[in-house]
């Protein structure tokens, strides 16, 4: 089962990713690429009967309207409502746009952030990625913060705790130290604004305070 949860159209060496596994999970979280009004999720497959379990899974483990009132199996209430689905269909066709146009916003903080001597987001040639959140790492992360908070930016830390030191996780028996590489990562990384709405003026305002850097 592939984790895709935010890869809505990446690409890695010309294969879409989700499509590697038996399943590809994507989130239809609002602020994803291809984003539903509330929480909302896809399983893809090529599996015929992969995808006719998940579907009975989904539906407290009935096969069709016919059979609607027989439960062949526990299962859960995991169906998209009317609405969700009404406004993914209209989503849908403009997904490749909503892409290369985050994809376009990264490549322009990567270059300002390249004028300056610094890395920005990174990935390889072979990967066509879609962006959900653009980040990069800081040795200074809280004065990098102040910049743009000088200028008028916000930005955010995702996500700011590794698995292995969540609370949830306790059971594993991990602490503190174990996974430095991790750790590093958590305490340099910050993300900067990305959406398709953002205004060429905005994107030039986030280049400016990249280059107060």
């Amino acid at each position: 089962i592939e984790d895709a949860s935010h890869a809505h159209g990446s690409l890695y060496k010309k294969k879409p990713v989700g499509s590697f596994g038996l399943a590809g999970c994507f989130s239809l979280y609002p602020s994803k690429s291809l984003g539903a009004l509330g929480n909302a999720g896809i399983i893809t497959s090529n599996n015929k009967s992969f995808i006719k379990k998940s579907r009975m899974l989904a539906n407290h483990g009935i096969k069709n309207l016919k059979t609607k009132y027989i439960h062949y199996f526990s299962g859960f209430n995991k169906l998209i409502d009317n609405l969700q689905s009404a406004a993914l269909n209209c989503k849908l066709p403009y997904i490749q746009k909503v892409i290369n146009r985050k994809l376009e916003i990264a490549n322009q903080y990567n270059n300002a952030f390249e004028q300056i001597g610094l890395k920005g987001m990174y990935w390889p040639k072979y990967v066509v990625p879609s962006i959900y959140i653009y980040s990069f790492q800081t040795k200074r992360r809280k004065k990098v913060i102040n910049i743009f908070e000088k200028n008028g930016i916000s930005t955010g830390v995702y996500y700011p705790i590794p698995l292995h030191l969540q609370p949830s996780m306790k059971f594993l028996g991990y602490t503190k130290g174990d996974f430095p590489n991790a750790e590093l990562f958590f305490k340099q990384t910050l993300s900067l604004p990305i959406f398709p709405e953002l205004t060429n003026r905005e994107i030039n305002k986030v280049i400016f305070a990249i280059k107060q850097l």
